[in-house]
């Protein structure tokens, strides 16, 4: 029981972590004149600054000895660099709306089921498929109307490669298992991230001769809160907790958690943000949740060895 739950609650908790991002991402962002990149930059310094503290202090325990690390920064290379900056960046330059990206996201799931049938062969059932299903159809009612013209042809492709790289990172931290923490997986991707961000940010600004304002709106309270939200808890807390729970739970049972996500990015934008709630964010949040309690009440884990030595001993006496 032990081992079917912790990864669950992992994952509600992570993915609640994450609704509230959005928010104290707009406050952030907003405080210096909606400079992502300069954003990005500061979030994933902060997260390495804090995790790297935390380990001196003996409070996170990282030990890379003997470990290859490479397929963690390959991690890092897909999220947070490339996934990030195609969302972001298709956003912050008009081509694409929030919820024309939200819409890519819906089909996550669906990637990441079929990636994980071609590569790690791990093939979900009947039910799993028919609950994937139901809160797949959620997530598109609940985007239901959003129009696909675009005022850029990258508009289009950016959402999608950042979708992909989500999806191959997810099925990637499946395969590397219990190599590394969470901890380790987090602090390795972050740093990747950070270098990626701020060569971009950086060096944007050397070349528009804008170096000097860098730190302009850097010191306002809104972005210092944003800040520390979203490199101490979302970085740091939020990802070790989703990393824990791809490591632990098939491809199919991990992406259903995402459709909360939604729900509660909702939930917030309507208490925070004054946005209206519809009929139609009605259905869909009811199909997400029908579909995800669905799938994750069938779920078993695998027998361990000693449990399925247990079962095979009972049969054999019982024989």
């Amino acid at each position: 029981m032990k081992t079917r739950s912790l990864p669950m609650l992992a994952a509600l908790a992570g993915y609640t972590i994450f609704s509230f991002a959005f928010f104290f991402t707009v406050r952030a962002q907003n405080a210096i004149g909606g400079d992502t990149l300069r954003l990005l930059t500061f979030r994933m310094t902060t997260a390495v600054v804090t995790m790297t503290a935390l380990r001196w202090l003996g409070i996170f325990k990282m030990d890379f000895k003997g470990k290859d690390i490479r397929p963690l920064i390959l991690c890092g290379l897909l999220v947070p660099s490339i996934g990030f900056f195609c969302e972001f960046y298709s956003i912050g330059q008009g081509w694409v709306t929030t919820g024309q990206v939200a819409l890519f996201y819906a089909m996550s799931p669906v990637l990441i089921t079929v990636l994980g049938v071609l590569i790690l062969k791990e093939k979900p059932s009947r039910r799993q498929y028919a609950c994937m299903a139901v809160s797949v159809c959620g997530l598109m009612i609940i985007n239901l109307g959003t129009n696909f013209e675009t005022s850029h042809p990258l508009g289009m492709v950016l959402p999608a490669v950042a979708v992909l790289c989500s999806g191959f990172n997810s099925i990637l931290m499946r395969r590397i298992g219990g190599a590394f923490s969470p901890v380790e997986t987090v602090y390795v991707t972050t740093s990747v991230g950070m270098c990626f961000y701020s060569l971009l940010s950086v060096g944007g600004h050397l070349i528009k001769g804008t170096l000097h304002s860098y730190l302009d709106g850097v010191f306002t309270f809104p972005f210092i809160i944003g800040i520390l939200y979203l490199s101490v808890i979302s970085s740091t807390i939020g990802f070790s907790l989703i990393n824990y729970t791809l490591t632990q739970l098939p491809p199919v049972v991990s992406s259903s958690f995402s459709g909360f996500s939604t729900i509660l990015t909702i939930t917030v934008g309507v208490w925070l943000l004054n946005e209206t709630f519809s009929l139609k964010s009605a259905v869909g949040c009811a199909l997400i949740l029908a579909g995800a309690l669905l799938m994750n009440a069938g779920y078993r884990p695998p027998a361990t060895q000693d449990e399925a030595a247990q079962l095979t001993t009972q049969t054999d006496a019982t024989l």
